[in-house]
């Protein structure tokens, strides 16, 4: 009878991580939410807060415009494949020169660039470096704050 108890509260525990591990979203799911007429702006924060498993060839991608499906949420939908196209996205840039010039800036000045992002949960952090006439200051990871 105890083995029986044991069993059960193991099963319920196995289900309820099952439960805890949100279902990422596909293709289906943004057609979904398109036909539903939710705005575009509301599909795109839920493609960058959400796990995804997209298809974004060129054929699904023709497929989807022709479904009604913004560009921008097309945009939001690559975006979130190259995320997880696995460790070669999560890694920085190489480093560049401490006195190489970034293209939109003065000689001095400071100044932040974001060269990645750190999807935490429903959060996204933003990776960066800071900058000071034109040496840098930091790179900043996941988790690390200045």
């Amino acid at each position: 009878m105890a083995a029986v108890a044991l069993l059960s509260i193991c099963a319920g525990v196995g289900r309820g991580q099952a439960a805890a591990q949100p279902k990422p979203l596909v293709n289906a799911d943004i057609v979904k939410m398109v036909k539903a007429g939710l705005t575009a702006d509301t599909i795109v924060l839920t493609i960058q807060n959400k796990p995804s498993a997209f298809e974004t060839g060129p054929d699904e991608l023709i497929r989807l415009k022709q479904q009604g499906v913004p560009q921008v949420v097309l945009n939001a939908m690559l975006s979130a494949s190259n995320r997880a196209t696995g460790p070669a996205a999560q890694q920085p840039p190489p480093q560049q020169p401490a006195q190489q010039m970034q293209p939109d800036q003065g000689p001095e000045g400071a100044w932040v660039a974001f060269y990645s992002t750190c999807p935490k949960g429903d959060l996204v952090y933003f990776n960066a470096t800071i900058y000071a006439n034109n040496v840098e200051l930091a790179r900043m990871k996941c988790n690390t704050y200045f």
